[in-house]
Formats: C-alpha cells, sequence, structure tokens
C-alpha cells in the first residue's frame, strides 16, 4: 500500500518555482507513483 499525503495546491505551486525544493521532491515521487496525492475538493 502507498504512502498517503494530503497536496495543498501551494506544493503544486512552489515546486515549480522552486525545482529544489521539498515540494518538487514530493511532486517527483507523485510522478514515479511511490506515493499518492489526496486533495480536498470544494
Amino acid at each position: 500500500m502507498k504512502l498517503r499525503v494530503f497536496i495543498d495546491t501551494n506544493v503544486f505551486i512552489y515546486s515549480f518555482e522552486y525545482p529544489k525544493s521539498n515540494s518538487a521532491k514530493i511532486i517527483t515521487l507523485l510522478n514515479r507513483g511511490e506515493i499518492e496525492a489526496v486533495i480536498q475538493l470544494r
């Protein structure tokens, strides 16, 4: 079972602005399929 991580919109934005940030690392893990993203829809 993959680790489920709640991802705020700011993580996506910050990862593109700062490619070496922790946010970018989270997106990389998501793209590799190593984690599963959970988001809140309003």
